[in-house]
């Protein structure tokens, strides 16, 4: 329990810093759909989506969100949502971390930095149920070019609603919310396996358990470095998710159309402010939970 609820802390934390990140990264992916080519054009879509969807420069896509809404409320669009949604994901992932050391090694203190390694994939699998769906309406809405404000009932004024009630409707009721679910989990089992076996194997080689700062440096190198080895599985996911179809998307076919139309290079769009990102909420994320972790366990919450 301690793990799940420290989980919740690190995601809520790690919200608030990442977002911003996010609204650029996205914008990187080269798409192969061409019903969404032209969003790189719309000045309210958030960084991240822009950058991975267009052949922006961070400075062309900051540029068009001042110019539209204001660039702060441009870069927290959208993030009431995964305020609530992203510490679930999290509380996954670092209780399921936590589950899976109580089951591999649950009297041991220091375990090999293999057995480590293997709970942070089990982690990183546990989290894609939460954070597949939560990630396609995410996405949706950082591309949704409609800028029409309906009103009425709640889940037509509200983007979240609206968007989570046309992909029931639309695409396939609850399954069509697991689009892009193989594609996270190739991202997120190798991805949590190499940033909790770094995260782990840094802190102890630097003895940083006690230092807030050592924390959120070995843990923001970690994301790093995870989000390094798995961002070309994230661009993939990413294009397989803003699809809007009914049909079934091949992970590896979508791959090799997307190297065949903008080349190898096209897979690492946007990888720098990904990394970027990855190094303050990885950091926040990984010291949030410790903290929270010793607070619980301190108080026998």
């Amino acid at each position: 329990m301690i793990d799940f609820l420290a989980g919740s802390y690190s995601g809520v934390m790690a919200t608030i810093v990442g977002h911003p990140f996010d609204t650029v990264r996205e914008s990187f992916v080269p798409t192969v759909s061409s019903s969404i080519t032209h969003t790189h054009t719309h000045t309210k879509l958030q960084v991240k989506v822009r950058m991975q969807t267009s052949n922006n420069s961070v400075k062309d896509v900051l540029t068009q969100l001042r110019s539209g809404r204001g660039i702060v409320r441009s870069i927290y669009k959208g993030i009431s949502g995964p305020l609530f949604a992203v510490p679930a994901g999290n509380a996954c992932c670092f209780g399921g971390y936590g589950m899976a050391k109580s089951v591999l090694c649950p009297n041991d203190d220091a375990p090999s930095l293999s057995v480590l390694g293997i709970c942070g994939a089990w982690a990183g699998f546990m989290q894609c149920f939460v954070v597949g769906p939560i990630e396609l309406v995410r996405c949706r809405l950082q591309t949704d070019v409609s800028s029409k404000v309906s009103k009425g009932r709640i889940w037509d004024r509200d983007p979240h609603f609206r968007e989570i009630r046309q992909i029931y409707l639309n695409e396939g009721g609850v399954r069509g919310f697991f689009r892009g679910f193989y594609a996270t989990v190739v991202r997120d089992v190798p991805g949590f396996m190499i940033q909790f076996y770094t995260y782990e194997s840094m802190k102890r080689a630097f003895n940083v358990n006690e230092s807030k700062v050592g924390l959120m440096t070995v843990g923001g190198i970690a994301g790093m470095i995870g989000w390094f080895a798995t961002y070309p599985q994230d661009i993939v996911k990413t294009n397989i998710q803003l699809k809007r179809d009914m049909k079934t998307t091949s992970f590896w076919n979508t791959a090799i159309d997307m190297v065949k139309k903008d080349g190898v290079r096209s897979m690492f769009r946007g990888l720098a402010p990904c990394l970027l990102r990855a190094f303050p909420v990885n950091g926040v994320g990984f010291m949030a939970y410790e903290q929270a972790s010793e607070w619980l366990r301190k108080y026998q919450l």
